[in-house]
């Protein structure tokens, strides 16, 4: 059985309820409740902190990535702005960093949500050899970036978690300087999920830890 309750990790009201039924963020004047089984797929974002307190690197990027790299040899952890839109068919809910210890009401989605996301999606496999993250298509054959052509399987080198602000899935191409496709991990859904499948699929997937890290491997 589960069931915790996260507060305010600023100024702000509200309140957010994780429970066996499903979760809940209570506002000042509004409530927002979605159950497991109505999550059809989600959205995770994830931006560092700078040892400065800046988000990204607007203020002193030089600056800012000595103090990190000091701070790192220290054994002292990075902060992170999690994240995690939760999408129904009717509504969405957004789960965020204004919660104190949010990252234990994400993994808890993804271990109520992810085997049945990543279930749905194997059976999309199945059925048609691609499945679909947005504007994202993995399949057997390739992967494919919005309008753009199609990257043949033998071509993709990998797959790649790139520890940037905000977090970013990057597909490279081999032997290509430049990548195939960069984008946020927020802009598509259900991004643990098109790991795996492309895992499955065999393609390489490489820095899937620093997503691990936010939500347990």
């Amino acid at each position: 059985m589960t069931s915790f309750e996260l507060g305010r990790s600023d100024i702000g009201f509200g309140k957010l309820v994780v429970d066996d039924a499903g979760i809940t963020r209570h506002r000042m004047i509004r409530t927002q409740r979605l159950a497991w089984d109505d999550i059809v797929g989600y959205r995770l974002g994830v931006v560092i902190e700078n040892a400065t307190g800046a988000w990204g690197r607007a203020f002193g990027w030089d600056f800012s990535a000595v103090e990190d790299f000091i701070a790192a040899l220290r054994g002292k952890r990075t902060a992170l702005r999690l994240s995690c839109e939760l999408l129904s068919r009717q509504t969405r809910l957004m789960v965020n960093w204004r919660f104190a210890t949010v990252e234990l009401a994400i993994a808890e989605v993804m271990r109520r949500v992810g085997p049945r996301l990543l279930e749905g999606s194997l059976r999309e496999l199945e059925q048609s050899g691609i499945a679909r993250f947005g504007d994202l298509v993995v399949g057997k054959r390739g992967v494919q970036w919005r309008k753009r052509a199609s990257l043949a399987f033998e071509a993709v080198e990998d797959l790649a978690i790139i520890d940037s602000t905000p977090v970013q899935l990057v597909v490279h191409r081999r032997g290509h300087a430049f990548a195939y496709a960069r984008f946020n991990t927020g802009d598509i859904p259900n991004v643990l999920v098109a790991l795996d499948v492309a895992e499955r699929l065999g393609y390489r997937v490489t820095g899937r830890e620093v997503l691990d890290t936010v939500v347990g491997p």
